[in-house]
């Protein structure tokens, strides 16, 4: 049984992982096709009432605003929120934002007619936990679609090279890029009445040269500066930072205009029955 302090320190950890390591406001805006790709496949009707689980800096709350959408951003991280309302204040449109956990969302049951998460709710330590609160909090008949990254796409080979510089996680903790696993979604929703759908797609970091990625990760991206942080403290930096650029030369699909590292992404879509009601 995972205590309450346990827990704290985890959320404490992730808040600092996200609020000071690296610079994530700087790779919001590489991920923003994934965001367009969530709200297209959710086709939202004006005036739907849609959480967006762990928003980050508001890519998905930002797009569904401009969708003409009523939204909710949820985050465990204040230094992301502000950032995001102040994004949402530049686009001249209006979101509610909200400090909390994904594994105790503070709203009540059925409050929203879609909840989503892009990169983000894949985060939270305990999956089976979060996925009922998804589904707790989104009325009966709307939709949960999620953006998470597979286990064997870049970012869980990425998250590899992690284990080999970094504390491990607590057993309890599953790993993010789980949740682009289908079998293991399956298996998360299988207690809750939905229907579930799954497209892997992939996303392009592009960049002129695969140097220039590694370059621009290793200022901004909060893996990349911890996992060089930690293999510095091991004497290992050299080996840590040539393992990731190998890993982004092998997965970069550019040509002479330029690199293209590809991201593979599980999106997942659960169809709630119309007639269940939630507890």
């Amino acid at each position: 049984m995972t205590t309450r302090d346990e827990l704290d320190a985890f959320c404490a950890a992730q808040r600092a992982l996200w609020g000071s390591a690296g610079d994530y406001a700087a790779i919001a805006p590489h991920l923003e096709p994934v965001a367009d790709a969530l709200v297209e496949r959710l086709a939202p009707s004006p005036g739907a009432e849609v959480l967006d689980v762990a928003t980050g800096t508001g890519n998905a709350a930002l797009a569904l605003a401009r969708a003409g959408v009523r939204v909710t951003a949820l985050d465990l991280t204040p230094a992301l929120l502000e950032q995001g309302r102040c994004r949402a204040a530049a686009d001249g449109v209006d979101i509610d934002w909200v400090e909390g956990d994904a594994e105790v969302l503070p709203f009540a049951a059925a409050t929203f007619d879609a909840v989503v998460s892009v990169f983000g709710v894949m985060f939270a330590p305990r999956h089976a936990v979060a996925c009922a609160e998804l589904v707790r909090v989104c009325r009966p008949g709307g939709r949960i679609v999620v953006a998470a990254w597979t286990p064997e796409g870049y970012a869980g080979r990425m998250a590899s090279i992690a284990s080999r510089h970094l504390p491990a996680r607590p057993r309890w903790a599953l790993a993010p890029t789980s949740w682009g696993d289908e079998e293991h979604v399956r298996r998360l929703f299988a207690p809750h009445p939905v229907e579930l759908g799954f497209e892997r797609r992939r996303l392009d970091y592009c960049f002129p040269s695969v140097e220039g990625f590694q370059a621009f990760m290793e200022h901004h991206s909060a893996v990349y500066v911890l996992i060089l942080h930690g293999a510095r403290e091991q004497g290992r930096e050299d080996e840590a930072r040539q393992a990731m650029l190998a890993l982004a030369h092998e997965h970069d699909r550019g040509d002479e205009r330029g690199a293209a590292i590809g991201a593979d992404y599980l999106l997942i879509t659960a169809a709630l029955q119309p007639t269940e009601r939630q507890p």
